[in-house]
Parts: C-alpha cells; sequence; structure tokens
C-alpha cells in the first residue's frame, strides 16, 4: 500500500467507480438505495470531479497498481474521503486524514470541517474531530442527511509551524 499526490486524470475512471461502488454498498448502509444512487450520480461528472479535484489538495492510495482510496483538502475542508469497499479496517482512510491533516498545519490552518457520512461519523471523532450539527442537503431532488464536523488544533505547538515561521 502506498500514497501518492495526485496530479494526473489518467486514473480518474478508476477513481470515479471507486467512489461509487463504496457510496452504493449497501452493507449497513442507514442512507437508502435512492439516497445512495443520488449521491453516487454526482460523480458521474468526470470533468467537474477532475476539476475538484486539481483545485484541491488530493492523495490516492494505491495497492498492486490500483487505487483503493482518496482523500482531497479544499482549504480547510476534508471534502472526499473514500476507500475502496473490499479495503475497509485497513488503516487506508487513517492514511489518508493524516496526509490532509499535514496538508493542512503546512499551510499554517487551524481548523478543519468536513460533512461526515453516517457511517464516517465514528472515525472522525477517534481522529478528534467532533460533530457540529446534523444537517439534510438536497442532491437531485433526495433528501440526504449528515454531519458537520470540525477539528481544531494551535499551529503554533507544531515544530514544523515554530521553525517555517522563524523562517
Amino acid at each position: 500500500m502506498n500514497v501518492e499526490k495526485w496530479y494526473k486524470g489518467d486514473d480518474l475512471q478508476e477513481i470515479i467507480q471507486m467512489i461509487r461502488e463504496t457510496i452504493c454498498d449497501d452493507d449497513c448502509s442507514p442512507y437508502s438505495e435512492k439516497q445512495r444512487e443520488a449521491w453516487a450520480a454526482g460523480f458521474l461528472d468526470t470533468q467537474g470531479l477532475c476539476e475538484r479535484l486539481k483545485k484541491s489538495s488530493t492523495w490516492v492510495v494505491r495497492e498492486n497498481g490500483r487505487v483503493i482510496g482518496l482523500g482531497s483538502l479544499y482549504k480547510d475542508v476534508v471534502d472526499l474521503l473514500y476507500v475502496h469497499k473490499y479495503s475497509r479496517r485497513r488503516g487506508v482512510a487513517s492514511l489518508l486524514l493524516h496526509k490532509l491533516m499535514e496538508e493542512a498545519v503546512q499551510q499554517r490552518r487551524c481548523l478543519l470541517t468536513t460533512e461526515a457520512s453516517f457511517p464516517a461519523v465514528p472515525f472522525f471523532e477517534s481522529h478528534g474531530f467532533a460533530a457540529v450539527a446534523e444537517q439534510t442537503k438536497v442532491v437531485r431532488g433526495i433528501s440526504i442527511k449528515n454531519v458537520q464536523m470540525c477539528k481544531e488544533w494551535h499551529n503554533e505547538d507544531d515544530p514544523r509551524v515554530k521553525n517555517s515561521i522563524k523562517n
């Protein structure tokens, strides 16, 4: 398993397939099939997703040459964090989130936010995020609930930030 910065679009179809399969996976999902289909349909716009990923700090995890995870940070937002359904519970999401948090520290950010699906809330809580509010979003005419979450820290406590401020 290796993590790498994402720069190119030649694996975009593979990324889209991984995200859509992850969303549509119905194993213990609190979301209905209609909700999952509406959510996954948002990733059919290849050009839009490519632009979204290019505007973000985006990382992928590969295993045996295949993308098994993706994480992106846009300003102070963990915008996307997906792990292939067959690669869960192996530390992939933690690896990606740590990369995104490192990027945030390098950018001198001291707050990260995200909109987490209900199944992802315990994961984010285990990494120091706190639930702020439950919200309902309308996606392609379908109501989908998720949880706004945030994590705060003090950058002056991080030696990498102290050193970069001195220089």
